[in-house]
């Protein structure tokens, strides 16, 4: 697993897409951190194959400077990412903000660059903010003040894809996306201070390729379309790791009538220490000449006719 709490405010370039690619390959979970800009995903984040995390509120809604999903490139997931809306009363130092943050996301660091540094020792963010110039007038790394952001959130993505791996060593990049997406909280529709929902970020850019769109830099109550799957559930996604699973990628999710569409069912998975004996696509409402390879990982729907069709996969273990 490659987690990158790192952002840059631009569209996923060529470059970046092939080190992806070549990561997935070779079977390489990467996880992004969706950006701090309150706009459009930045890259590498809006990579195709990249697990991008968005970040939370307290309150489970959106944190205002966390990115989401454009119409080019839509979040996987969304985790806490600090905020500071509520604080107690404190003093303004020159991170730009009222100390102690309550809503701070607490983990343990050191400000050693190539060994652990003795001064000022252990400590966690939000006790470096509280005593803020002490820490500075101390030797302390600035770099390490920080209490809130999407590269919080990534990280608790990518610890909990290692723990799905501590139980099924054998899951795929694409596998653990979607037992990620798939186990996660849905998202609360309101919190005490909005239940405005968020909308899409507009991709515009500069002469430079930045993007500009930083309307969502507010609170808003995500919503799949824009926030990604869900909430991170830890414990669900552990237990999808080990229990069987259906996974279904088409080809298409329309089409016109005669219009084959693959149906790639292999990223299926039986439970823990068992093995998948038998696949079963089925449709409803049923037909006698839908489905071709009904028996088969990969089965073909030929779609039947200009209406809505359903399409389920059953597999049963050894």
């Amino acid at each position: 697993i490659i987690n990158l709490s790192l952002a840059a405010n631009t569209p996923c370039s060529k470059t970046e897409q092939d080190a992806i690619n070549q990561a997935i390959d070779a079977g390489v979970l990467v996880v992004a951190a969706a950006g701090n800009e309150g706009g459009p995903l930045d890259a590498p984040a809006n990579c195709a194959g990249v697990l991008s995390v968005v970040g939370l509120r307290a309150s489970g809604t959106k944190v205002p400077y966390s990115n989401v999903s454009s119409a080019d490139a839509a979040a996987s997931i969304a985790a806490p990412g600090g905020n500071c809306v509520n604080v107690d009363s404190g003093s303004t130092h020159t991170v730009g903000y009222t100390v102690p943050c309550v809503y701070a996301i607490e983990t343990t660091t050191d400000a050693g660059a190539t060994a652990p540094s003795s001064t000022p020792g252990a400590y966690t963010y939000a006790q470096v903010n509280q005593d803020y110039q002490t820490y500075v007038d101390s030797g302390g790394n600035t770099d390490n003040t920080a209490v809130i952001g999407t590269s919080f959130a990534a990280p608790m993505a990518s610890g909990v894809a290692a723990l799905m791996l501590a139980v099924q060593p054998a899951l795929t990049p694409s596998q653990l996306i979607a037992r990620l997406r798939a186990s996660a909280l849905p998202f609360p529709s309101s919190s005490s201070t909005t239940s405005t929902a968020c909308t899409l970020a507009a991709n515009t850019t500069d002469d430079n390729g930045d993007y500009t769109d930083t309307s969502e830099d507010v609170e808003c109550a995500c919503t799949t379309a824009t926030c990604g799957a869900g909430m991170l559930n830890a414990a669900a996604a552990v237990q999808a790791a080990q229990s069987a699973f259906v996974q279904i990628n088409p080809s298409s999710t329309t089409g016109a009538p005669g219009q084959r569409i693959r149906l790639d069912g292999s990223g299926s998975t039986a439970a823990a220490g068992f093995t998948i004996a038998t696949w079963q696509w089925s449709t409803d409402p049923a037909g006698s000449d839908e489905l071709v390879n009904a028996d088969q990982p990969v089965a073909t729907l030929v779609v039947p006719s200009l209406r809505s069709i359903d399409v389920m996969l059953t597999i049963t273990d050894n």
